[in-house]
């Protein structure tokens, strides 16, 4: 048995200190954790620790002596002063002899109270507490005990895309659970350590892909890497669903449009409201499930019980019994992270008449926009006049009735993805059917505002093709609007109206009409804006970089439509 004075030699050789990040670098994730003391330090509280505990060290003869010591030395440390010498030190301590008896359940808890209290690296930490207790544990139960402690490590190190050390520790789970004679906890883990190879090769596809989108957000195989990637290794339904309805794969695309739609039309609503088209998409997801492998399919069938979680409260009969018996053979583990996104949708209206706020929305206050002017008159059937240097303008397609309408494109200004943008300008309209558009960045996509005689449509365009004057895949957005929008919005004639545009960073959509509110919503997702060649503009991109804004006014037809004074600016206050 070793004596107390050895216990530094035995942490430095091979176990907590031998792994560099054990050692003191400062704070490496909460600002409020303590430098590891300082050997001085950790040798005056050692001494005053072999003075407390010494004899009942050198007595601690057999794994449990060993482990009911560690954990005294545990609880006396929870009860000290955070950050010391001396806490640190009986923690130490507590860890050595946790470690000796084998004990991977206990060592982790002292590890994980280290870690909690110290800056110290804390995966690394935990993986030297494993291949330590690793070298001392004996029995069938020691063994099984640490294979299920590192199997949970491993998930945890894949869950931070650290597949490297994930795959590290699942080969380390293995070999503890085949010492154990373990067969069920050896399936296990052989299982676990397939799918974590499987999520690093679909990660690395993902990292590869990511880079494609900063350049190329539209890119079909791009988005469906990273989309597969998002939602089944991350459980990222938020972020994988619009890159999979950008994406190449012809099922998930139709499924992921479905799921937005369906997200929009529950935006503002009980989760619940609409229980028959949720359990129908989760059928079809379920039913995409049955035409793939066992993997995949315990994928899919997880992103339908999602739906028919949230439909079965409020269903009946023959359809509830099905959504609940498929419930019962999908884990609640296995349920992904709820889907907090919604995409423009015409299948379902937020009540038309609902009053808006009747002040400025908390996301901006107009008159502290920071505005930069950007055009000084914009008219149909003639070219922008005092464009801002930069600025790209650029004329619409011609032909099969159409001609007049004119435009420009320009970068935000820095922040835009943080505060959000802002169009305003001075607006007239005579003897036109057609409107103004002002186009807001989101995200790595765009969104489209668009007033014409007596409507407001917002929508995440896509494609804009020449052939028919408008972007495909276009759903307005359901708009909260005012009681008094029809006759608010009646800016036919030739007096000027002044317009406020605004788009916060989370999504959240504002109108106002000459310093009223006119209509709200939420636009929590869009893609890239895509022109067609035949928009003609000197350097005119025809799929709009992440964070590019821009004005299109028309008119199609014979009449006039102008605005002057417009300007492109960021909130005063960022969004929440």
């Amino acid at each position: 048995m070793p004596s107390i004075e050895r216990i530094h030699s035995v942490v430095l050789c091979g176990s907590l200190l031998a792994a560099v990040s054990w050692l003191p670098v400062g704070p490496l994730h909460a600002a409020d954790k303590v430098p590891v003391p300082s050997a001085d330090a950790r040798n005056a509280a050692a001494a005053l620790v072999k003075d407390v505990y010494g004899e009942e060290y050198a007595t601690a003869a057999n794994s449990e002596q060993k482990a009911a010591l560690a954990q005294k030395l545990l609880q006396a440390a929870k009860g000290m002063q955070q950050g010391t010498a001396n806490q640190y030190e009986l923690l130490r301590v507590a860890w050595d002899l946790a470690t000796q008896a084998g004990d991977a359940q206990l060592a982790m808890q002292i590890t994980d109270e280290i870690v909690r209290v110290y800056a110290v690296d804390a995966p690394n930490a935990r993986l030297a507490t494993i291949k330590t207790t690793d070298k001392f544990a004996r029995s069938s139960a020691q063994r099984a005990a640490l294979a299920t402690a590192t199997l949970q490590l491993a998930d945890e190190a894949a869950d931070a895309d650290d597949y490297d050390r994930a795959t590290e520790l699942a080969s380390l789970g293995l070999a503890a659970a085949r010492k154990a004679r373990d067969g069920e906890l050896v399936k296990q883990i052989v299982a676990r350590e397939k799918q974590i190879k499987e999520a690093a090769e679909i990660h690395a596809k993902a990292q590869v892909a990511l880079e494609t989108l900063e350049n190329d957000p539209a890119n079909p195989a791009a988005n469906q890497a990273a989309g597969e990637y998002y939602c089944f290794v991350k459980k990222d339904w938020t972020k994988g669903v619009p890159m999979l309805a950008l994406g190449t794969e012809a099922a998930f695309k139709s499924l992921a449009i479905r799921e937005l739609k369906l997200s929009a039309a529950l935006r503002g609503q009980n989760i619940s409201a609409f229980p028959s088209e949720q359990a129908e998409l989760g059928d079809t997801w379920w039913d995409l499930g049955e035409k793939h492998d066992e993997d995949m399919k315990r994928k899919l069938r997880s992103r339908a019980a999602y739906w028919y979680r949230q439909a079965s409260p409020n269903l009946r009969g023959l359809v509830k019994q099905k959504c609940d018996k498929r419930l019962e053979q999908v884990p609640e583990t296995d349920a992904p992270n709820e889907m907090k996104i919604a995409s423009p949708s015409t299948d379902r209206k937020l009540p038309s008449k609902a009053p808006v706020e009747t002040t400025q929305p908390t996301v901006a206050v107009a008159p502290r926009i920071d505005s930069t002017p950007v055009c000084a008159k914009l008219e149909a059937k003639k070219p922008p006049e005092g464009l801002a240097a930069g600025t790209i303008p650029f004329s619409a397609p011609r032909g099969e009735g159409r001609s007049g309408a004119n435009g420009f494109l320009m970068e935000a200004a820095a922040g835009w993805d943080r505060r959000g943008t802002v169009w305003a300008c001075t607006y007239r309209r005579t003897e036109s059917a057609d409107g103004v558009h002002f186009i807001h960045p989101l995200g790595a996509g765009h969104v489209m505002v668009t007033v014409t005689r007596n409507g407001l449509h917002v929508a995440s365009p896509g494609p804009w093709p020449s052939r028919a004057y408008r972007p495909l895949q276009q759903t307005s957005l359901p708009l909260v609007t005012a009681n008094n929008f029809a006759q608010m919005l009646d800016i036919e004639g030739d007096a000027p109206r002044t317009l406020l545009s605004i788009l916060a960073p989370d999504g959240r959509f504002q109108f106002f009409l000459d310093g009223q509110p006119l209509a709200g919503g939420v636009v929590p997702f869009a893609v890239p804006l895509q022109l067609t060649p035949d928009f003609q503009g000197e350097n005119l991109p025809m799929t709009l970089r992440p964070g590019m804004g821009g004005v299109i006014i028309g008119p199609r037809d014979g009449g006039l439509n102008r605005a002057t004074d417009i300007t492109f600016g960021l909130f005063a206050s960022g969004g929440r």
